[in-house]
């Protein structure tokens, strides 16, 4: 009997509810201008609105942009104009970020050394008229830390408290650290900053590491950093647990070292999920290792530290970077947009390791590229990095559709053969819901001009039902 076999490898049934397919679109979103756009940064409103913002290169400084989509990303409404920055105080994945704190009300947050400022600040400008106008910036940090701040992050919980994190010194402790600062009144009026590594726990942070800082579901603040711990440069969670006033000692979610003489200027990136457990995705080039991986890991409050580590590109490619990271809304599954040599790269799996996947969603921008990712409230993906068009910077985006895939509580065997009968027929996509491949039980056809013999792909069977699987051959 002539059949086709394939491997599940994602440890789970994947079942469907009505035979859709994951659709995905990579695409321009913005309108054409003869101007350019980088350094993109997504956020999702708590109404299920996407906020985009960018910059645009003036003669001296850098114009601030953003739009704003109310489907998942399919159209925009785009002010080009919110506000200028005098310095360039880009790259390193800092870059002005966008959120909404109302239905008309937008806050900004951005890094700028203003005329006579001898070091970068945060300054804050908001919008109460949906982004028609925005008010004058005003710095966000006053006190011992006001003379510098810098690779800043801004989060936002459910309640509207939004929370920032960044690097700056402490009169009372050389070398630079990790501070926070919060608002509860829509970013109007911000707290004295609070150190996130605390005193008592001994270590910097690195000098020029992005910081990440979120929000979860039951109020917790959480900040990721890069630690500088006598030139061991490992990833740090900090915890402010709801009704504390200061944060818990850093847990370590990288489990192996990097000891490195130097800041390595790559930061983590971190989301929780509707259970409040965190996700943290980076990038190192510990010591045991031969070549920049990025990682992903997950820590529950109270678990053994640091957690278990995953690699999401050394299967794929040689050197890769900058990761951005969201999750599904249980946290099973996790999406990670991330520079590599080869181009910008999604990379996706489950939480617990299995049914890793990697694939080039942009093969002309190698470096730079500022990727950002958000999953909406109608489970669509959306990523956005800087690309280009028609030779100039323009902001590229990907759409991902949800598949009416859903996950079964049953698990299967790590190996689960899918068998193709004499005269039935499946469909293998890719991860990005390109068709690979149609088959039957005489042969397999590669519609795809490469075939991913070592690529997760998910199989549509004739009846609807989807599997996670791996191809194994073609009997």
């Amino acid at each position: 009997m002539t059949s086709v076999q394939f491997a599940v490898l994602c440890g789970f049934l994947l079942a469907v509810t009505t035979p859709t397919v994951m659709c995905q679109q990579v695409s321009y979103p913005l309108p054409a201008t003869s101007a350019s756009r980088s350094n993109p940064s997504l956020t999702l409103a708590d109404d299920g609105r996407l906020v985009l913002s960018w910059v645009t290169p003036l003669i001296v400084g850098y114009q601030i942009g953003f739009a704003t989509s109310t489907d998942d990303g399919q159209t925009w409404n785009v002010h080009d104009s919110v506000l200028t920055m005098r310095a360039y105080l880009l790259g390193l994945q800092r870059r002005p970020v966008i959120r909404a704190t109302g239905t008309t009300t937008f806050v900004c947050a951005y890094l700028d050394s203003k005329v006579g400022d001898a070091m970068p600040r945060i300054y804050v400008s908001r919008s109460t008229d949906g982004g028609d106008t925005w008010l004058g910036s005003v710095p966000v940090v006053r006190g011992f830390q006001s003379p510098m701040q810098d690779f800043m992050s801004m989060g936002q919980g459910a309640d509207g408290t939004l929370v920032m994190s960044f690097l700056s010194a402490d009169s009372l402790d050389p070398g630079t650290h990790v501070f926070v600062v919060t608002s509860t009144d829509g970013g109007q009026t911000w707290s004295d900053p609070r150190r996130a590594n605390i005193p008592s726990w001994e270590g910097n942070s690195c000098e020029c590491c992005m910081t990440s800082a979120a929000i979860a579901p039951n109020g917790t603040i959480g900040v990721a950093f890069r630690a500088n711990r006598d030139n061991v440069r490992d990833v740090y969670l900090a915890l402010q647990y709801p009704g504390a006033t200061e944060f818990a000692e850093p847990v370590r979610i990288q489990n192996q070292p990097w000891s490195i003489d130097g800041c390595p200027a790559t930061g983590p990136s971190l989301t929780f999920d509707r259970f409040s457990m965190a996700h943290v995705s980076w990038r190192d080039y510990r010591d045991a290792v031969s070549k920049p991986v990025v990682y992903y890991a997950r820590y529950a409050v109270g678990a053994p530290e640091p957690p278990s580590n995953i690699d999401v590109s050394s299967a794929w490619v040689a050197d890769a970077e900058y990761p951005a990271i969201c999750t599904s809304d249980d946290g099973g599954t996790f999406t990670i947009l991330h520079e590599s040599i080869d181009g910008v790269r999604l990379a996706t799996g489950g939480a617990d390791g299995k049914g890793l996947g990697s694939e080039v969603v942009d093969q002309e921008q190698r470096g730079n590229a500022n990727t950002s990712v958000v999953r909406t409230l109608n489970k669509v993906l959306v990523g956005a990095w800087t690309s280009k068009r028609n030779g100039r910077n323009e902001i590229k985006m990907l759409r991902m559709l949800p598949t009416s895939i859903r996950e079964t509580t049953t698990t299967v065997p790590t190996v689960h053969a899918v068998e193709i009968q004499p005269g039935e027929s499946a469909t293998v996509f890719d991860l990005l819901g390109r068709t690979l491949a149609s088959i039957n039980a005489q042969h397999v056809t590669p519609i795809h001009n490469t075939w991913y013999g070592s690529v997760l792909v998910r199989v549509q069977l004739a009846d609807g039902q989807f599997y996670s699987v791996m191809l194994l051959r073609a009997d």
